[in-house]
């Protein structure tokens, strides 16, 4: 349907038609389409000319359509031509890419340290190329380059491009990309000259060779990159960071080296162009050395296990390792950080893999060999709908034969089933041993109540899903003192110029429940907040109605006015309409526990929410 954010398929454009979505990013949604029997990809614009587009999606796209139709080179996306949806949208056709991104074609086909080389000097002639026309590419990354079944890469997504003399889209003093990427000296612009009126960093050739540093250090290092996609920025202080060789004592000394020189801090030195970079990568992809002949990583570091099993793992250390790695994968996927603040979301981690850590130790010590099972992850928020979109229009035509596929990156072929062998493996795997259930824990014939006397000494027994189920989840996911990050704390005081001290958002806790009285509440789960369309009285401007507040619940400490508890809302990230989504750090506290229901906690769904520098529970 024309009007949606993403087209459905069988929707026409033009005499393509949709057969599915691909990816949505900051600036467009990518669908895959065909006309007369051939495949492309049409990228549309989120926002049209007269929306309300701070992003300045409608000029981005029409900026990288004129850099698309006026670049040629083998190695980067073609056009293959561009209209407006009866909306206003500006599209644009482009070749379809049928391979990888770079860190599913690492996981996919296991490459030789010859292969990596090659395939990204053929990069940096790429991004040469764009050099010598005036354009930078501004958000190099692993997702932004395709790598056909041929192994020959594409680099895509113009969408944050610029070159000398365009017009300013960006009103930050950073320009777009994505932070992980971020070269050090940008980090330093923002924090030494990023509140002054009208300050823009100057990104330079040095910003993308650090990029690509960033990139190459991925793939040596990660055996899959694609699986953990919330990692901390390299622009942080990288002390305690290894280099390549001693994080994967595979990768050659040479290549190793070259990377440190990418990631080093100080621009000066890294190398002096990226003609200079394809001619070091060019030399190691033809190094006579035999060490370039091996893989990457070895292809079992890389191959998934099967759905609902756990790989083997030998010994306790290993075990307690693969758990922990789980537990964090709990916490939303948020990685624990050797520098400054600790994430509120990997609180709940913490918690729990302590409580199973110990279980795990305990079944190893009986003789068991299998893990006792994980709770289920909880899923994200999904993202809203673009605001300033057009109505939608009626919908066009649909073809029934054409359901729609699940969404995957630009030009990247279906998964293949878990159990299968991963595609360009020399390695067959050995068809996975049967399996025996893990045994369900038992609760007490007669559950006690958070009432009763013994409820915590009873919880205390219970293995954790048992204990969540019971509503023994004070302890699990209490609510811990944390101080706010530098980069949040300078999006809410220079980006939305909120007022720390005094700005308060009156906020339907969770959008999904009643606008007054209680609901109930899962301590541990994501929620997302919302302010509601019509604004009480007060400070609340800078987050007007439709504002979403993304964050996790947790349970604070029992008082004499909630003797079960304090319901304790942490949010981390705002999405304002037609700005954007920032890192933030706003708490909702003093909402009492009015009772417990299955494992939730039924409290008020309408009160207030402060931003914070740093928080404490009160006592």
């Amino acid at each position: 349907m024309i009007g949606a954010v993403e087209l459905e398929p069988g929707t026409l454009v033009d005499g393509w038609q949709i057969t599915r979505a691909l990816r949505t990013g900051g600036f467009g949604a990518v669908h895959q389409a065909e006309q007369r029997g051939k495949a492309f990809a049409i990228k549309v614009a989120l926002h049209r000319e007269e929306s309300g587009d701070t992003g300045r999606t409608h000029a981005r796209a029409l900026r990288e359509v004129a850099l698309l139709l006026t670049i040629d080179h083998p190695h980067i996306i073609k056009a293959r031509g561009f209209g407006y949806l009866p909306d206003g949208r500006v599209y644009c056709v482009l070749e379809y890419v049928d391979g990888w991104t770079l860190g599913d074609w690492l996981e996919r086909t296991h490459p030789t340290f010859r292969e990596i080389a090659r395939v990204f000097a053929k990069i940096a002639g790429a991004v040469e190329y764009l050099h010598s026309q005036g354009v930078l590419h501004r958000d190099l990354k692993l997702s932004n380059v395709m790598v056909r079944r041929n192994g020959e890469p594409v680099l895509i997504d113009l969408g944050s491009a610029t070159y000398a003399n365009a017009e300013e889209l960006t009103a930050t003093p950073l320009p777009p990309g994505t932070e992980r990427y971020r070269a050090p000296e940008a980090r330093e612009f923002f924090y030494q000259q990023g509140r002054e009126q009208g300050a823009r960093y100057p990104f330079k050739v040095a910003d993308e060779l650090f990029a690509v540093g960033v990139m190459l250090y991925e793939l040596l290092t990660e055996p899959l990159p694609s699986k953990n996609p919330l990692r901390p920025g390299f622009a942080r202080p990288v002390e305690n960071l290894l280099p390549a060789r001693e994080a994967n004592p595979r990768v050659p000394q040479a290549f190793s080296a070259l990377v440190e020189e990418l990631l080093a801090r100080a621009p000066a030195h890294r190398p002096e162009s990226f003609e200079a970079l394809r001619r070091r990568l060019a030399e190691l992809a033809h190094h006579p050395g035999p060490e370039y002949e091996a893989e990457a990583h070895p292809p079992s570091a890389q191959r998934q296990p099967p759905h609902g099993d756990k790989a083997p793992a030998a010994g306790l250390k290993a075990r307690g390792r693969q758990l922990w790695q789980q537990m964090l994968a709990l916490a939303d996927g948020q990685p624990l950080r050797r520098h400054g603040w600790l994430p509120p979301r990997a609180l709940v981690g913490l918690a729990a893999a302590a409580v199973l850590t110990a279980t795990v130790a305990v079944w190893l010590a009986r003789g068991e060999h299998r893990a006792p099972a994980l709770p289920p992850v909880p899923s994200g928020a999904s993202a809203p709908a673009v605001p300033g979109a057009s109505p939608s229009l009626p919908p066009v035509k649909s073809s029934p034969e054409s359901p729609p596929a699940p969404e995957q990156a630009q030009g990247s072929a279906p998964a293949a089933p878990a159990t299968a062998p991963k595609e360009g493996s020399t390695v067959k795997p050995q068809p996975p041993d049967a399996l025996k259930s893990p045994r369900a824990a038992r609760a007490p014939k007669t559950a006690l109540t958070p009432t009763d006397p013994g409820f915590p000494a009873w919880c205390k027994t219970l293995p954790l899903a048992v204990a969540i189920a019971h509503g023994c989840t004070a302890a699990s996911f209490k609510a811990e003192p944390f101080e706010c990050p530098p980069g949040a704390q300078d999006a809410m005081s220079d980006a939305l110029g909120w007022d720390i001290l005094n700005d308060r958002f009156n906020l339907h806790l969770d959008e999904r429940g009643p606008r007054r009285g209680l609901w109930g509440f899962t301590p541990g789960a994501p929620v997302t907040g919302r302010v509601p369309d019509t604004l009480l009285p007060g400070r609340q401007l800078q987050a007007p109605p439709r504002t979403l507040f993304h964050g996790r619940v947790y349970i604070g400490e029992k008082t004499s006015g909630a003797p079960l508890g304090e319901l304790v809302i942490i949010y981390d990230q705002v999405e304002i309409p037609g700005k954007g989504k920032f890192p933030v750090c706003v708490v909702s506290e003093l909402n009492a526990v009015r009772e417990w229901k299955n494992g939730t906690a039924m409290a008020q769904n309408n009160l207030m929410a402060t931003p914070v520098i740093n928080w404490k529970p009160p006592r």
